[in-house]
């Protein structure tokens, strides 16, 4: 059964003229009435009875009506489903955060993307240490993930989103607390609470260096992989923490951020993907982010 003969059926149908739905079709009725004799044919029905001067539809006909309809409708949706897939405006998008970016980057990625993309299902994966993202996105579980360089696996390829300050986070009854900003060397002689150093982190080797380069090297009393969880150790005075900005998205009774004084640590925030691993979807995420972030991209490797 073709297409073209369920169209024509539908037009004769509609019309109870074959010489009107022949002008309809933009064809003449001989072919016309061919088609609609081979369709009866193949479906082993008469649809239409039909005269010099009237053409009605059997029961047959009268069933097969709403079917025929909902068959091109079918065609339609998939032909613009295919269409969309092929343009990436439909699909599935593994995203991974790391900690720091997760409580306010990734809710305003997720918004922005998804206004203008609301038919690509995003699967958002927050709290996830740049050492596991590398390893989704080389084994194909991540489609690109936002986490902290250094990136050291020559395969990935990478875009420079932002360059984030450092704050201090400290315990709300903290003497230092009430200041508008925080010289680093000021919390040579406290407790850190910080990600565990066994990890691969940029975030770790930028706060070992920046203490280094006030002159002391921190005294970390404990250690959590989740950034929701240094902030909860946080606010039990376990000790004090340097994040970066995007931390102060999450905010916890017991918990103050604080600037610090000029020059203050910076960590760059990439975005990075396999190349190996690329979709129509992927590249429009990619598109995406460089309209909305000034792209530093690495280009993709040979």
């Amino acid at each position: 059964m073709e297409l073209r003969f369920v169209t024509a059926f539908i037009a004769v149908a509609e019309e109870l003229s074959f010489t009107r739905a022949a002008a309809r079709l933009s064809m003449a009725s001989s072919p016309l009435s061919q088609q609609i004799q081979q369709l009866e044919r193949d479906l082993g029905v008469r649809l239409f009875d039909r005269s010099t001067r009237h053409v009605e539809l059997t029961p047959a006909g009268l069933a097969f009506l709403p079917e025929a309809r909902r068959i091109i409708e079918d065609v339609e949706r998939g032909r613009r489903m295919a269409r969309h897939a092929h343009e990436g405006l439909t699909g599935r998008l593994a995203i991974g955060f790391t900690g720091s970016a997760t409580y306010k980057l990734l809710p305003l990625v997720a918004r922005d993307y998804r206004r203008r993309h609301p038919l690509v299902a995003l699967e958002l994966a927050g709290e996830m240490i740049s050492q596991y993202q590398v390893a989704g996105l080389l084994n194909d579980s991540l489609d690109i993930g936002f986490l902290r360089p250094p990136i050291r696996e020559s395969e990935l390829a990478t875009m420079t989103l932002r360059s984030d300050p450092f704050v201090a986070a400290l315990p709300a009854a903290h003497p230092l607390a009430g200041r508008d900003t925080i010289d680093i060397a000021e919390l040579a002689d406290e407790d850190f609470v910080m990600y565990p150093g066994r990890f691969t982190s940029g975030v770790i080797e930028r706060f070992l260096s920046a203490c280094s380069d006030a002159g002391f090297t921190p005294k970390v009393v404990q250690e959590a992989t989740e950034t929701y969880t240094l902030m909860c150790l946080v606010a039990a005075e376990v000790g004090v923490a340097l994040v970066p900005e995007p931390t102060t998205g999450l905010s916890m009774s017991g918990v103050v951020y604080r600037p610090l004084a000029d020059p203050a640590p910076t960590i760059d925030l990439a975005a990075a993907w396999h190349p190996d691993h690329r979709s129509p979807v992927l590249d429009g995420f990619l598109q995406f982010l460089r309209e909305r972030f000034t792209d530093h991209s690495r280009a993709a490797p040979e």
